[in-house]
């Protein structure tokens, strides 16, 4: 029988997920949904929070490895901008006063590649404005071939001149 569930805005089949499953987290922050996964379903996740003040107070969880790093549509260095609330962003920046920092983007394939992950059970992606550069310009078979279901937090409401990419 599949299960919905919905955490933290994000829903998913939980019937498909089981221990010897792999769930990729973009954009962590807190790692609310990363704990839910590894306390509910006990399998590998990989949690990527290039947030400095968040990834360091990121929970330490069974089976479950939080990177320091932005899930990007390209690799390399990237100016981040720190929110004052729970929303820093590549791509907003909540005032004119903070000030970006640097920090290393990865892309999903190579990163993933890298360390042996071919199959992604759950992928979910709440990168803060970054998901349509993500899913638009990772290769298709990265995502038909390794990824079994995606959940998708848009930002229509930071950007509404993306609301048609995004429908």
């Amino acid at each position: 029988m599949l299960r919905l569930e919905r955490i933290c805005v994000h829903s998913f089949l939980r019937s498909p997920l089981d221990a010897s499953s792999v769930v990729v987290d973009c954009g962590a922050n807190r790692g609310t949904f990363s704990r839910w996964i590894a306390e509910n379903v006990g399998c590998t996740i990989h949690g990527f929070e290039p947030d400095p003040r968040f990834h360091s107070a990121l929970p330490h969880l069974p089976k479950t490895t939080f990177h320091n790093f932005a899930v990007a549509h390209r690799a390399g260095r990237v100016r981040f901008n720190l929110g004052e609330s729970l929303c820093s962003s590549l791509h907003y920046r909540e005032s004119e006063a903070a000030e970006p920092v640097e920090v290393e983007a990865v892309t999903l394939p190579e990163f993933l590649g890298a360390r042996g992950v071919h199959r992604v059970d759950l992928l979910k992606l709440d990168i803060e404005g970054e998901e349509l550069s993500v899913l638009g310009q990772t290769e298709g078979a990265f995502f038909s071939d390794g990824v079994a279901q995606i959940t998708v937090e848009f930002h229509d409401h930071k950007d509404p001149g993306a609301v048609p990419t995004i429908r």
